[in-house]
């Protein structure tokens, strides 16, 4: 008759306390992006660039709303791939126990890290000023 006095209460965790991080109930530290982790990173999210594109190809256009939906449930579980991938835990794990706000914490944590703006930074200083000049200017004329 009570069925809902006998409810097991579940533990909820916090997103983050002090400087840790959880992941469901997995404590979990953002770390170092070794050159395998990246080339792992790399080689599965390669296709979000892709959809990055097809998005503004399409975003004028009247099914756009039903791709965006589309698209959004996709790269959720491309996001799951890349937390897995840089936590070490299962992605099944994740998807069943771990929140969207725990998810984006890990990863902002894991970005400021690294520093990944910072290596971009540096990347670019390497380059020779024909080829940033190029880049450059390849990106003006496309936002025109």
């Amino acid at each position: 008759m009570f069925k809902w006095i006998n409810r097991r209460k579940e533990k909820v965790f916090p997103v983050r306390t002090g400087n840790d991080l959880y992941l469901g109930e997995k404590l979990v530290k953002p770390r170092k992006v070794t050159p395998i982790v990246w080339k792992e990173l790399f080689e599965m999210v390669e296709s979000l660039p892709a959809w990055v594109i097809q998005v503004a190809l399409v975003h004028n256009r009247e099914d756009f709303p039903a791709y965006l939906a589309h698209l959004i449930r996709v790269s959720t579980d491309e996001v799951v791939k890349l937390t897995s991938v840089l936590s070490g835990i299962d992605e099944k794990y994740i998807s069943e126990n771990a929140s969207i706000p725990e998810i984006i914490g890990y990863i902002t944590e894991t970005a400021k890290l690294n520093d990944f703006s910072g290596a971009l930074k540096n990347l670019k200083s390497l380059l020779p000023a024909s080829l940033t000049t190029m880049f450059s200017e390849t990106a003006e004329m496309e936002a025109k």
